[in-house]
């Protein structure tokens, strides 16, 4: 730094500073360089392709259907508060804010932010994809609000669970060792209870604020008071999510009873209470049909589902290899078994010299994981593929089935406005 600022830079003004200047100078450009290097990293794009193909993919292909869903336009602002909410989580999860969500590390992506722990798929990408499609299916269903935030919460589940599986076996991501795991393909029960209770607050705070400092009637001066009501959605329902889920997993613990049982059961509930409230919905545009249901967001859910599916029959786990952050080491009594690969059934260290993780340091976390071959390749194809059909048909339902978009705002002039707030 001294030398590149010595050599392009104060050669060529016309005035002359001092070393004291200088070096205050170097410091802060610096600190700028560090600043820009947590903020976002890059990687070597052959390397990349050399050792996750898979996952480079899924780098290209989210961001893609992150902006074929902005395309829609229907509900701009609350396509800005879900990237507010990614943002919100990037900054926690970089800061290590709540040991209850550190359970996750993400592989190295063509972009990583935030520290290197979130890559660019998602951050802007996959979970901007499945809440906005959730969001706007389940506005088609006409539902009271909560079962509207309900349905969302199970809808945004419906898409992302295929996501998680197979991004657990294409190491996109590893889990915490030891931690509450969901029993088939390794899916921790806590994430799937936050993904939905979040969308289901994320929801809620948006119609109530919007309830609250806005009307039916559209008014383009009123800009600064739509944005606040995606902001205040984006933020509060991050932190709402995290109470919860610090109060059920003390909750479980007390009671000794497993997260996975309690998730399971209000699933359960949710669902049984939503299908209720649908069929006896008396609105009559949520039976009228929609025979333009295949739009852009219809379209990044069938090219979700296809790229699952694809993935689950070409792709050869055990020649990917992760390199990035991942559980420190030596930090856990499971470690040990964790190093040999005997702990694992997703991963392993068959691709390092010697086939095992030797001489490494206490809490090293930077380092090579390496994928494993299925133990039933035709089981795991089938599961990945019935689900994504049978998921695609719930959907349809919403999507094509009940009604179609509502229109949120009749855009007029500001001297029109008066009418009665949004319920």
């Amino acid at each position: 730094m001294d030398y590149l600022l010595d050599r392009y830079i104060y050669s060529f003004l016309p005035f002359t500073i001092t070393d004291e200047w200088k070096q205050s100078i170097n410091f802060l450009g610096i600190s700028i360089v560090r600043i820009a290097d947590w903020f976002c990293k890059t990687q070597d794009i052959w390397e990349f392709y050399s050792s996750h193909t898979n996952f480079l993919c899924a780098e290209i292909l989210y961001p893609l259907l992150a902006f074929v869903v902005f395309i829609h336009g229907r509900y701009v602002y609350t396509w800005l508060g879900i990237y507010i909410c990614q943002f919100v989580f990037g900054i926690a999860l970089a800061l290590d804010f709540s040991p209850t969500l550190n359970i996750c590390w993400n592989a190295q992506g063509l972009l990583t932010f935030f520290g290197s722990r979130i890559p660019l798929s998602t951050v802007f990408g996959a979970n901007q994809v499945f809440l906005y499609i959730a969001y706007v299916f389940v506005q088609r269903m006409y539902l009271p609000l909560w079962a509207q935030a309900t349905a969302t919460g199970l809808c945004l589940i419906l898409l992302k669970l295929p996501y998680l599986i197979i991004g657990t076996k294409y190491l996109w991501w590893t889990w915490k060792s030891g931690g509450n795991v969901d029993p088939v393909y390794r899916i921790p029960w806590i994430v799937l209870f936050f993904d939905a209770f979040f969308a289901q607050s994320f929801v809620y705070i948006l119609q109530i604020a919007r309830s609250v400092m806005l009307y039916e009637t559209y008014d383009w001066k009123k800009f600064f008071r739509e944005f606040c009501c995606a902001f205040s959605a984006g933020v509060l329902s991050f932190w709402l999510s995290l109470a919860v889920l610090s109060a059920l997993s003390a909750v479980s613990q007390l009671c000794q009873i497993s997260i996975g049982i309690t998730v399971c059961l209000l699933f359960s509930l949710f669902a049984i209470a939503v299908y209720i409230v649908d069929r006896r919905n008396p609105t009559l545009d949520a039976h009228s049909g929609n025979a333009y249901w295949f739009d852009e967001l219809s379209l990044a859910a069938c090219v979700h589902f296809i790229f699952i599916i694809i993935l689950s029959l070409v792709v050869s786990p055990s020649n990917i290899v992760s390199v990035g952050l991942h559980q420190p080491l030596g930090t856990f009594e499971t470690k040990d078994r964790h190093l040999n690969g005997s702990h694992s059934s997703y991963f392993d260290f068959h691709c390092l010299p010697g086939g095992k993780m030797e001489n490494y340091e206490y809490g090293l976390e930077w380092y090579a994981v390496c994928g494993t071959p299925f133990h039933n390749r035709t089981e795991y194809s089938i599961v990945l593929s019935a689900y994504c059909l049978l998921a695609s048909i719930i959907l349809y339902q919403a999507a094509a089935a009940s009604g179609k978009t509502p229109h949120v705002y009749q855009l007029v002039y500001g001297s029109t406005l008066g009418g009665k707030k949004t319920k």
